[in-house]
């Protein structure tokens, strides 16, 4: 997100090649439309083909990032669940939370994050986002607000009065108790809590994060932290990007020059970085665990982990490898999480018996039902303010319905994705 190269998509042209060779020449077969150049990662991961064995059904993917647009045109008709409200303010130290749900181009991140995920392509005259798990289930998380459109810089979640506990706690804890399988979070928390990751691996969820993408040599939390699987880019040639933060327990995945929704949600665009490669694995390991329900957590990263494919790759995991995930019965391989480290926190212990959270996932009618003290409507839009990013929690409902707000203070955030 930080930082968030936005490039237009260029029109393709189709070249026609005609060989004449004696009087005449066969029919010709009906042309196959050109695929647009920004799903080339559909046809290097053979995505067809791996929609053949799964689609990803009776899998929830959690995506926690900024607003969504569910109206967006490659979301229509696919499985996806606004958590309202967010997890802001609409101001800081305010009383009021701000909408999950928007239309305006703060929701251009989150929409495209969802997109990658479970999109159907039907944006752009059907040359929009294809979903490398279209059978899938979202719930998103919002968590950031953008400025505007024009600002690929900074995010500000302000915190809810009295909160005291990261954006990252809130909304990783009510993810837990959706029940997803998988948890992506294409942002980096610097004061992220380990515990609430020790807590997302202990129910059995799969937790994938951005990498870095600051062309430094270390991982930010949540990548960082123990048990998570560390995400960063390639392009089409399959090379990392030049800003990959690459370390043992990073992988690979297509994330340069990829089709996401433009900034007015309708038309399409380049997008770049370790954010959207994060989005796309967090969909692969959506087909693998509906392809084998009975695999464990921590089974499907063994998989991952034996499986990618390190040509061309001095360091990390390598890439991410659709076909031979497929291929791979995870249930055959063992129930340890290969991310969980000496050194790294939460450790297995941590994993094992996790601390409880200090406070309660807020309740609906399902998973996307509104806080009892939610006061705008999704379609007010999220409000715009100023300033650096900042991280937020999340409340209780008092008794009588006076709110008692707990834990986390602000922490500072930063969304990822390539300069």
């Amino acid at each position: 997100m930080d930082g968030a190269r936005r490039r237009r998509a260029a029109g393709s042209a189709v070249v026609a090649a005609v060989v004449a060779c004696g009087a005449l020449a066969p029919p010709a077969a009906a042309a196959t439309p050109p695929v647009p150049a920004g799903l080339w990662y559909v046809e290097a991961q053979q995505l067809d083909a791996a929609h053949d064995r799964s689609r990803g059904a009776g899998v929830t993917v959690g995506v926690v990032d900024g607003p969504l647009d569910p109206d967006a045109p490659d979301l229509r008709g696919a499985d996806v669940t606004v958590h309202e409200p967010s997890f802001c303010a609409t101001t800081a130290g305010g009383t009021t939370w701000a909408p999950a749900t928007s239309a305006s181009p703060a929701a251009q991140h989150g929409t495209g994050m969802a997109s990658l995920v479970v999109g159907t392509g039907a944006a752009a005259d059907g040359g929009g986002v294809r979903g490398v798990a279209p059978d899938a289930r979202v719930i998103a998380y919002a968590v950031l607000t953008r400025p505007d459109a024009g600002s690929a810089v900074s995010a500000q979640c302000p915190p809810f009065a009295g909160e005291t506990r990261g954006w990252l706690e809130g909304a990783v804890d009510q993810a837990i108790a959706d029940g997803v399988g998988v948890l992506s979070v294409s942002l980096t928390e610097s004061a992220a809590e380990p515990a609430v990751i020790a807590r997302a691996l202990h129910a059995g969820i799969v937790v994938v994060a951005a990498g870095a993408h600051d062309g430094g040599t270390a991982q930010q939390p949540p990548a960082s932290l123990g048990g998570v699987l560390a995400v960063e880019s390639i392009g089409r040639d399959g090379r990392p990007a030049p800003d990959a933060v690459i370390d043992a327990h990073t992988v690979l995945a297509p994330g340069e020059d990829v089709l996401q929704p433009a900034p007015d949600l309708t038309s399409t665009t380049l997008e770049s970085g370790s954010s959207t490669a994060t989005a796309f694995v967090a969909g692969a390991l959506a087909l693998v665990r509906s392809a084998y329900p009975q695999a464990t957590a921590s089974q499907v990263l063994q998989a991952v982990a034996r499986t990618s494919d390190r040509a061309g790759s001095a360091v990390g995991l390598g890439t991410i490898d659709v076909t031979r995930l497929l291929a791979t019965d995870p249930t055959a391989l063992p129930d340890v999480n290969p991310f969980l480290g000496a050194g790294t926190s939460p450790s297995a212990h941590d994993v094992e018996a996790p601390p409880a959270t200090s406070a309660a996932p807020t309740t609906g009618e399902d998973a996307g039902g509104a806080r009892p003290e939610q006061t705008l409507s999704a379609s007010s839009g999220v409000v715009q303010p100023a300033g650096g990013i900042r991280g937020i929690g999340w409340p209780l409902a008092g008794l009588a319905g006076v709110l008692v707000v707990l834990v986390a203070g602000a922490a500072a955030v930063r969304g990822r994705s390539r300069r």
